[in-house]
């Protein structure tokens, strides 16, 4: 039994966690992953593909995570400015964070859901 508890408290954390699926840029939880790739693929091989996710934002940070287009990993603009520390300059930097680095975006019936609460509080 206690063999089994470090497993469940794992997958309690990965249901809240939230990570970017570079294919749409997305942020999903693992249910919502799962439930995605279920019948595309093999359970192992989604579990496989979770693990190689980037986590969409640290649960201490809070902070705005952006998609970098050239490797498809949400970075925070400070994370982004130390990788490309040496490379290009601060400003050069900043302006490809402002103009090409895209959002980390939440699963489309999540947003429609807020959508339509937001809606309702109006009406």
């Amino acid at each position: 039994k206690d063999g089994a508890r470090p497993k469940a408290k794992a997958k309690a954390k990965a249901a809240v966690e939230r990570r970017v699926d570079p294919i749409d840029g997305a942020a999903y939880t693992w249910e919502e992953i799962s439930a995605h790739y279920t019948g595309k693929y093999k359970k192992k091989a989604i579990e496989e593909y979770w693990s190689s996710l980037q986590s969409a934002s640290s649960p201490d940070d809070g902070v705005e995570r952006r998609i970098d287009p050239e490797d498809g990993v949400a970075y925070t603009f400070s994370e982004l400015s130390k990788y490309y520390a040496g490379t290009y300059a601060k400003a050069a930097v900043r302006a490809y964070w402002d103009t090409s680095c895209s959002a980390v975006c939440q699963p489309v019936a999540k947003a429609k859901a807020k959508a339509k609460v937001k809606a309702k509080a109006k009406a």
